[in-house]
């Protein structure tokens, strides 16, 4: 049995991988704001609900985290729509996920995961070219940047190992965000026509509990890197998926791509996208059209 720690338990990839792990029998601290919000685990034996705020961080205090085995750092306040825009509620993020660090450090717990988006690598092109004008998302993703190397800096006089685990667009029931999943779900569910970019870029979308899968997977004992993408090997394009989501759920809506300029920058070329099955020998299993109408379903019944 591991202890495995998760802040933002109560989220939809923290409550999903909460779940996993209590599935496998593993012993789960849940650090949330607030403990109802895993209410339907209440019968766990193997379940710790700790109720804590993100700036609570830095001074939480529990015999439960010490020589736990992996902390996993999900929660961050604001991830999608306008609080990509605010800066100040970003850059507490990128604190508080430091002190999170600290945290499972002084506790002496063996890793810690940051768990980061795709966005993050969108900076790098803004990086490198300075004429260009960044996405208002961009303070989002500056403040995982920021994050991420701070942690990775903190983790060099620690032996509590800091690992990056990036995810792409992610999909499934229990997501109660106003994501662009599940924005185009539900206008297909609506039957209406979408006005989109045109789609060229590189883009992924995975279903749940692939992501699960692969997060469980760093928490195995000996890791070849530092660093995961926990998607496709071979992502396609925006128009690729949405054109295949569109086909699965309703192939009568016309798709208006090119209404607007492309404007996402994220390079790949800066990830390695096969890394997880070169070390795991893991591919995503989840067949994508059932998942996709899992999602609509779940997607219906919450209206």
């Amino acid at each position: 049995m591991k202890t495995i720690v998760i802040t933002g338990a109560s989220g939809f990839v923290g409550k999903a991988l909460c779940k996993k792990n209590l599935s496998e029998g593993n012993r789960v601290v849940a650090i949330v704001r607030k403990k109802d919000s895993l209410n339907e685990f209440i019968d766990s034996p193997n379940l710790l609900v700790i109720e804590a705020s993100l700036e609570n961080y830095k001074s939480l205090e529990n015999d439960a985290l010490f020589s736990a085995d992996v902390f996993y750092h999900i929660a961050w306040d604001g991830t999608w729509g306008s609080a990509f825009s605010d800066y100040e509620k970003q850059l507490k993020n990128a604190i508080y996920a430091c002190d999170a660090y600290q945290l499972a450090s002084r506790h002496r717990v063996s890793r810690f995961i940051l768990v980061s988006t795709i966005n993050a690598y969108e900076i790098h092109h803004y990086l490198h070219n300075p004429t260009k004008n960044p996405r208002i998302a961009c303070i989002y993703g500056t403040a995982k940047i920021a994050a991420q190397l701070i942690c990775k800096t903190l983790a060099q006089q620690s032996d509590c190992k800091f690992v990056l685990a990036t995810l792409p667009s992610i999909f499934g029931p229990g997501d109660y965000s106003g994501m662009v999943q599940n924005i185009l779900i539900s206008n297909f569910l609506d039957n209406i026509s979408p006005k989109l970019v045109e789609g060229e870029f590189k883009y992924d979308w995975v279903y749940i509990d692939d992501v699960v899968d692969m997060l469980m997977l760093l928490s195995l004992e000996d890791l070849k890197s530092d660093s995961y993408y926990l998607g496709n090997s071979e992502p396609g394009t925006f128009k690729d998926v949405v054109t295949q989501v569109r086909d699965v759920l309703n192939p009568s809506v016309e798709l208006q791509f090119g209404s607007f300029p492309d404007v996402n920058a994220i390079d790949y070329n800066l990830i390695d996208t096969n890394r997880v099955y070169k070390e795991f020998g893991y591919l995503i299993q989840s067949d994508f059209e059932r998942s996709i109408r899992e999602t609509a379903k779940w997607l219906q019944k919450k209206k």
